[in-house]
């Protein structure tokens, strides 16, 4: 007779949770499910034999903060996300900092009892705000979604997600103030506030009336101050029937000829005149005679300690001496008109704040989307990049399936390049800088440039000759003048012409375009500007924004214009866009200039050079399809290859024989290719080290293999990129420092 026996662990895996939140959170739970609330430190970095492959994964290497505590304050784990937000290096240096969370991570302690009253209550908890202190001392905002979980010793753990929210606080808090500053408004003058700005001044002039009127003055007026140019200007008048105006006679009044108008209205203090025929011969009295003025009334119009000019109230017909109760409500009235003067200037304001808002909040979406998909995206991508060079040098042109994989690499590079624009646009890009002479690399893209455009347009280039050096990575300006070449191309219908010219910009205090959000300083200017059918304003507010296009459905991704302008971001540059319909458009882009001389730059080998069997090269990849695809590359190139798919096994091989080159990823398991590369340093002295990685710029950068000085390859490259890399590595006269 057979038994049929329960499997093992049915219940466990039924009871296993999917999708990657909970998947996260079940690996946290199983991982310290057998820990005390305070594990001893020599058992944190043991590693747990629950959790998936997927959950560690994930665990370590997730964008967010993720984060596993007692409900009496005692962080357990948390990941390099979490300890990176907090300002540390390590996740166990965030175990071993903090003792007790409530007083020494959250800047209000009493947050972290509303938080642990929410849990008990509802044991879960989402969008939880609250402001923290990092390692070093700088207060930031961090928004949590956690539960809370009861172990089978009935102690409580509280897990979740955490998120760093800073930027889109001081964003809200700006637009807060500026909400109030409205509401003031409301408050002081309710008619002027849903006024459209085009009536602002009709409505002004209305009021002038009005208030001379209920104070019996013959002519009221408002004249502003311009303390650069030593004037003061008439702007509106309202004149009683009968008055004549005088506002064409008080234009560009020199302050010599009202010297102590502006020192009193400098300090807030009103000019009252109840009989101008008493002041003394020359200076105000000479202005003021000839317009028949008896007695006078000037109310600085202050904006805090700066007087915008002022409100003045003439007297013409017959003397007027202008009670405290008088003084006080046109002192009233002209503080409502520097608000109301200062409107459009906040509405200007505010939708800058919205807009930058807006843009935080793309950019970090984006950002998290192309941070989180692009390691393992290029990992894919070398892999089909690879094996498909692999298998086209193995056929003839000739073979039925040579056509299909000309098309699969094409499709890899590509899928390459979107990847290379999201992360552009996120600022995420890797980029190795360089000092560059801008003409010269701009004139080794011309051709192909003039291929790209087509032969119907025409290409002009127009260098200025000692053009100051810029620090930036010459592929990044490909991506540029490519982008900007193709949107004008696509703009010109039929013939044209595309001008593209170097400069030089010095920008100081004096001018300065404050809506562009210039810092003076000087600049390589590189603008591109075409004959096509030019923008309109709802156009040029959207250019760059991702995903936004003009052209027809497959024609374009909306990416290009947002990857440039993540790129001069991301260099510490600016961006300006002129353009009107029917008239062309004209890019310019500002790049800081290098104190530097600029580096020579060599051709780019045609064919991939031989390699030698003398030659060994230890090969150090955690992902063993691109392991054995990088060995069989190097392999066929003539090279002896050594493959480990871990830093230990790489460390063990290196110990009995002689390594020419070491190629490691920057980022495995246990231990790093940097480190690795110290290590072996050790062993072999005279080793040089080319580091790999599908990482993203901001993640693999601490690093150090994004220094001067440093090899490094960005995933997905081709066989001719690895093998020209590993040729001129090993050509060096003296090997390269690691540590630059």
């Amino acid at each position: 007779m057979s038994i049929r026996k329960k499997p093992l662990h049915t219940t466990s895996l039924r009871k296993k949770p999917s999708g990657w939140f909970n998947r996260s959170l079940y690996f946290l739970r199983h991982k310290n499910k057998k820990s005390s609330p305070a594990p001893h430190p020599s058992q944190r970095n043991q590693i747990p034999e629950a959790g998936t492959a997927f959950s560690k994964n994930f665990f370590h290497h997730a964008p967010v903060g993720i984060f596993c505590t007692t409900a009496e304050g005692r962080p357990l784990e948390v990941n390099m996300a979490m300890a990176q937000m907090l300002g540390f290096d390590q996740p166990e240096d965030v175990l071993d900092h903090y003792l007790d969370l409530a007083s020494e991570l959250y800047l209000q302690t009493a947050m972290r009892e509303t938080l642990l009253q929410i849990l008990l209550k509802k044991r879960k908890i989402q969008d939880f705000e609250f402001q923290a202190k990092t390692r070093d001392g700088r207060q930031i905002w961090l928004n949590i979604n956690a539960r809370m979980q009861k172990r089978k010793d009935k102690t409580l753990l509280i897990e979740g997600f955490c998120t760093e929210i800073t930027s889109r606080k001081h964003a809200e808090k700006a637009l807060h103030l500026q909400s109030r500053l409205q509401g003031l408004l409301m408050e002081i003058a309710a008619t002027y506030i849903n006024l459209p700005l085009e009536n602002l001044n009709e409505a002004i002039q209305i009021s002038l009336g009005d208030m001379a009127i209920f104070v019996e003055a013959d002519r009221s007026y408002i004249c502003t101050y311009d303390f650069q140019s030593q004037i003061c200007t008439n702007t509106h008048e309202w004149c009683a029937e009968g008055i004549e105006p005088q506002i064409h006679l008080l234009q560009a009044v020199p302050f010599s000829a009202m010297e102590d108008w502006i020192e009193a209205h400098t300090q807030g203090a009103i000019v009252h005149i109840p009989d101008v025929s008493a002041l003394p011969r020359g200076g105000a009295r000479d202005v003021l005679e000839p317009q028949d003025i008896k007695s006078l009334l000037a109310v600085p119009m202050m904006h805090r300690e700066t007087c915008l000019g002022f409100i003045g109230f003439d007297s013409v017909r017959k003397h007027h001496d202008y009670s405290d109760r008088e003084q006080k409500l046109l002192t009233l009235f002209a503080q409502m008109l520097v608000n109301i003067g200062l409107r459009k200037q906040a509405d200007k304001e505010q939708q800058l704040l919205q807009a930058q808002l807006l843009q935080a909040q793309k950019m970090e979406s984006v950002g998290r989307l192309a941070g989180g998909v692009a390691h393992d995206f290029n990992n894919m991508l070398s892999v089909i990049l690879g094996h498909s060079e692999l298998a086209l040098d193995d056929l003839s042109p000739e073979s039925p399936v040579h056509n299909d994989l000309l098309q699969i690499r094409q499709a890899a590079h590509r899928s390459a390049d979107l990847t290379r624009q999201l992360l552009a646009f996120a600022r995420k890009q890797t980029a190795i800088p360089r000092i560059l002479d801008l003409n010269k690399t701009i004139s080794g893209m011309l051709k192909m440039l003039h291929r790209l455009i087509g032969e119907d347009i025409q290409l002009h280039w127009l260098p200025e000759e000692g053009l100051w050096p810029v620090m930036m990575d010459p592929g990044q300006i490909d991506q540029i003048l490519a982008n900007l070449c193709v949107n004008a191309r696509d703009a010109i219908d039929g013939t044209g012409e595309i001008t593209i010219r170097t400069g030089k910009g010095l920008f100081d205090m004096d001018h300065i375009p404050q809506e562009k959000g210039f810092i003076p300083g000087e600049y390589v200017v590189l603008s591109v500007h075409d004959t096509g059918t030019g923008m309109g304003p709802e156009i040029l507010r959207n250019l760059f924004e991702p995903f936004f296009t003009t052209k027809a459905p497959g024609k374009g991704t909306g990416l290009g214009l947002a990857t440039i302008y993540g790129i001069v971001k991301q260099n510490g540059g600016y961006i300006d866009v002129r353009s009107r319909p029917s008239a062309g458009t004209s890019f310019a882009v500002y790049l800081p200039r290098y104190e530097g001389m600029p580096e020579e730059s060599h051709p780019e080998e045609s064919h991939v050079p031989p390699g030698s069997p003398h030659e060994t090269i230890l090969l150090a990849e955690d992902e063993p399809a691109i392991l054995k695809m990088n060995q069989r590359v190097l392999e066929g190139l003539g090279y002896t290859v050594v493959a480990a798919p871990n830093p230990e096994t790489a460390l063990s091989l290196a110990k009995g024989q002689k390594i020419d080159l070491l190629i490691t990823d920057v980022i495995m398991p246990d231990m790093n290719g940097r480190d690795l590369a110290d290590t072996l340093k050790k062993i072999h002295p005279e080793l040089r080290t080319i580091f790999t990685s599908g990482y993203t710029a901001d993640v693999i950068d601490r690093h150090g293999v994004l220094n001067p000085g440093v090899h490094f390859i960005q995933k997905p490259f081709t066989r001719k990129i690895l093998g020209n890399k590993v040729r001129e590595v090993l050509d060096e006269t003296a090997a390269p420092r690691i540590h630059a």
